[in-house]
C-alpha cells in the first residue's frame, strides 16, 4: 500500500516537472519560430506565381512556382486590400510581389492589385 502511494507521488511529480518545463520552453520556442520565419520572409525578394497557399496556425504559408522554399507571413486585412482576407482570396496562379525588407506584399489577381501589410518583429 505504501509502495503504491509512493509510486503515485513520484509519477505525479515527474508529470508536474515535465509540464512546468513545457510551459517555460513553449513560448520561447514559439517566439523563435516567429522570428526565424519573419527574417526569412523579410530578407527575400519575392516575385512570381503562387503554386501553393494555405492557412497554417494563424499565418499564411505560400510557395512560388519554381521555388521549393515555403514563405510564412501574417497578413493584415485592411482598406489596402479592400478588406479581403489573403488566404480566402489568393489562389494558385495569382502573382505575388514583395521586395527585400519591404513592408507591403502585393497580390495580383485577375488584373486587380491587393496590398497586404503584415506583422513584423518588434
Amino acid at each position: 500500500m505504501i509502495q503504491k502511494k509512493r509510486k503515485i507521488i513520484i509519477s505525479t511529480g515527474i508529470v508536474l516537472i515535465i509540464l512546468i518545463i513545457l510551459l517555460y520552453v513553449g513560448p520561447k520556442y514559439e517566439n523563435n519560430r516567429f522570428k526565424n520565419n519573419f527574417i526569412d520572409f523579410d530578407t527575400t525578394d519575392i516575385i512570381g506565381e503562387l503554386e501553393y497557399v494555405a492557412l497554417a496556425s494563424h499565418s499564411v504559408v505560400f510557395r512560388i512556382k519554381g521555388n521549393s522554399k515555403m514563405f510564412i507571413f501574417y497578413p493584415r486585412t485592411s482598406q489596402l486590400n479592400k478588406n479581403r482576407i489573403f488566404d480566402h482570396l489568393a489562389e494558385k496562379g495569382d502573382i505575388v510581389i514583395k521586395g527585400k525588407f519591404a513592408d507591403t506584399l502585393k497580390l495580383i489577381k485577375n488584373g486587380n492589385e491587393y496590398l497586404y501589410t503584415f506583422d513584423q518583429l518588434k
